[in-house]
């Protein structure tokens, strides 16, 4: 799929700004937060490319293994969310980090997570103890923009028409799949490029919910033991309690609490 500049969106004192990627190249740290699919690594992989002495890892290659040149490296340590895939703590995949950072006296490391997977102050704190700095950047990767998808569609061969593959999609109430590049991805894959979109809105609806029950990441996909037709089914059980119970939205906690 045809690249494009990303930006990603950082919380301030007055506010929250939104910035092109390589704004922060001069950052000592960062964390980068992300939807399943937006486009991470690959990110990764192209910053790791264009900054000097650049190297990107995955974060359990990093936690797994011992390598010299890792040392006076900026790393790019890509994917906790993977280490934590399966993991009875979630905060021990993090402590082999902080402590092989600390080891290799690293002077520059950047850290790819998913939003989910992401434990917020806490893996903020830890991190920010070992930074050079003290301080720890989070940043969350902004969704393509409208010209992000024209430009990566207008270069795509399977997509003869780039306009009316949006204007069906918007048609079609699926134009919330555009704006993460794996699931436009594979949007265009499921209606070959365009040429066979779905006849009914039933249909749309089950093409839409398959993409995203999918899970194309194998480190989480070993740990994932519910089938497509059981994620659909648990995800249209609680829409109903949402709906039925008039709740804004579910969040996750222990037993007991509110």
């Amino acid at each position: 799929m045809y690249h494009v500049p990303r930006t990603c969106t950082e919380k301030i004192d007055d506010g929250i700004e939104s910035r092109p990627i390589a704004d922060f190249r001069e950052r000592p740290a960062y964390v980068l937060l992300g939807e399943p699919g937006a486009g991470k690594s690959t990110l990764f992989k192209e910053e790791a490319d264009n900054t000097d002495n650049g190297l990107c890892i995955s974060a359990r290659d990093f936690i797994d293994l011992d390598r010299n040149e890792w040392r006076d490296k900026t790393l790019f340590i890509d994917g906790l969310d993977e280490a934590r895939a399966g993991k009875d703590d979630a905060r021990t995949p993090l402590g082999a980090i902080r402590g092989k950072l600390s080891q290799l006296d690293c002077q520059c490391f950047r850290i790819s997570c998913r939003e989910a997977d992401w434990l917020g102050s806490p893996d903020a704190n830890d991190l920010a103890r070992i930074s050079p700095n003290q301080a720890i950047t989070i940043l969350h990767l902004n969704p393509l923009s409208s010209d992000d998808i024209e430009q990566i569609l207008s270069n795509d061969q399977r997509v003869p028409d780039t306009n009316g593959f949006i204007e069906k999609a918007e048609q079609f109430g699926l134009s919330g799949l555009l704006n993460n590049p794996q699931t436009l991805d594979m949007l265009i894959d499921a209606t070959k490029g365009g040429d066979d979109w779905p006849s009914s809105k039933q249909q749309v609806y089950e093409v839409a919910c398959k993409q995203l029950a999918s899970e194309f990441n194998g480190d989480h996909a070993v740990t994932q033991t519910a089938t497509i037709p059981q994620l659909m089914e648990a995800a249209g059980f609680l829409c109903a309690v949402q709906l039925v119970a008039n709740l804004s939205g579910f969040t996750e906690g222990q037993a007991g609490e509110g």
